[in-house]
């Protein structure tokens, strides 16, 4: 038990040995991927490039991590961020009268997801590698920072339609 307890929080979400990975590991990979495959990409759609697209892409980066970790971890409800992963996606192509309040919507839909996974991961890096069962949560700094955080992206996509 006494060289579990050395193993950082990051660690244990990436895993600690190539040969298994953990869930969260095939989502972070994806969402890094997809980031890079999109902003390389980015100059050769038929728009002018735009902050907006280079938003759209993050955004879709991180709901397609969603998607990946959730069926990698069998949280199969996390697998409707495909319908985020879209409407991000969506915003690439074209626009719509909608979009605001749609990147709204979606925005606050995957940053309380990804707090949610990283609320479980944690539960599970105190049980598991530091050996405590009692219920663990994220200091309130952290989920008020999420709390700001979400405020403020959504008082920019209000501010860009």
């Amino acid at each position: 038990m006494a060289s579990y307890a050395r193993i950082s929080f990051a660690r244990h979400l990436l895993g600690r040995s190539l040969a298994a990975r953990p869930p969260f590991f095939y989502g972070y990979a994806a969402m890094w991927l997809h980031l890079a495959a999109g902003i390389v990409l980015l100059p050769w759609l038929p728009h002018r490039l735009s902050l907006h697209q280079a938003a759209s892409v993050i955004l879709a980066s991180l709901c397609l991590g969603l998607v990946v970790y959730g069926a990698r971890s069998h949280a199969y409800g996390l697998c409707l961020h495909v319908v985020t992963y879209a409407v991000f996606m969506a915003r690439l192509v074209g626009s719509t009268r909608f979009d605001a309040l749609l990147q709204v919507a979606a925005i606050i839909a995957a940053l309380a997801s990804v707090h949610l996974v990283l609320r479980r991961e944690y539960r599970v890096y105190r049980q598991q590698v530091l050996g405590q069962q009692t219920s663990a949560s994220f200091p309130p700094w952290v989920n008020l920072a999420l709390v700001l955080t979400m405020a403020g992206l959504c008082w920019v996509a209000l501010q860009l339609r």
